[in-house]
């Protein structure tokens, strides 16, 4: 429940992550953990959606780069909400952004859902990995990320790691482009509008 509240005000919620994976060891964390997350998302969104959708629409609508997100949500499907899960930005920002843009909630929480799973397990197996909870809190050598993968395979992981980012953030920044021409041109046309009237 705390990790609910943390994910639904969007704090940041860590080293919460890795409390479940101490208390429940590695598959019941990442569980609770994403489970957690996923009902303060969900409680976020509603909220959002039932008493603040028109004010924060009209208050993110003055910034570009919400425009630019709208612009990206705008094609459909899944592939532009899971870039905007992924970029690097304030989880408030993406969670309350998204709920205020027409995109049924079904499609948030499983892009969510997907994006999570990953920090889950890694938060949970350094918590699982703890002998302690102030381990957890402290920052010992024992709980870094560094030190999750077994030596063997981190140049692997290292290398997957690289193409998978590489993929992401071409494709990515070719989305955002031609998200940030769409507003450009909405901008220019609504400037255009406003001369003639």
């Amino acid at each position: 429940m705390t990790l609910s509240s943390y994910a639904m005000l969007h704090s940041p919620c860590t080293p919460l992550e890795m409390v479940p994976g101490f208390l429940f060891g590695i598959t019941t964390g990442t569980i609770v953990s994403v489970s957690g997350k996923m009902l303060g998302n969900a409680i976020a969104i509603y909220v959002v959606r039932k008493y603040f959708k028109d004010w924060a629409n009209e208050y993110l609508c003055q910034f570009k780069t919400f425009r630019v997100v709208e612009v990206l949500v705008r094609k459909g499907g899944l592939w532009p909400i899971l870039l905007v899960r992924l970029m690097w930005m304030p989880a408030a920002i993406k969670n309350y952004g998204l709920a205020v843009l027409d995109v049924p909630i079904s499609r948030i929480l499983f892009c969510a859902f997907i994006t999570a799973i990953p920090f889950a397990i890694i938060w949970n197996y350094i918590g699982h990995s703890c002998k302690n909870l102030l381990e957890i809190f402290d920052g010992r050598q024992s709980n870094k990320i560094s030190n999750i993968i077994p030596s063997e395979y981190k140049l692997p992981f290292f290398l997957i790691s690289c193409i998978a980012t590489i993929y992401i953030i071409y494709h990515g920044r070719k989305e955002w482009k031609e998200a940030v021409k769409q507003v450009y041109l909405e901008d220019e046309k609504k400037k255009n509008s406003k001369k003639y009237e």
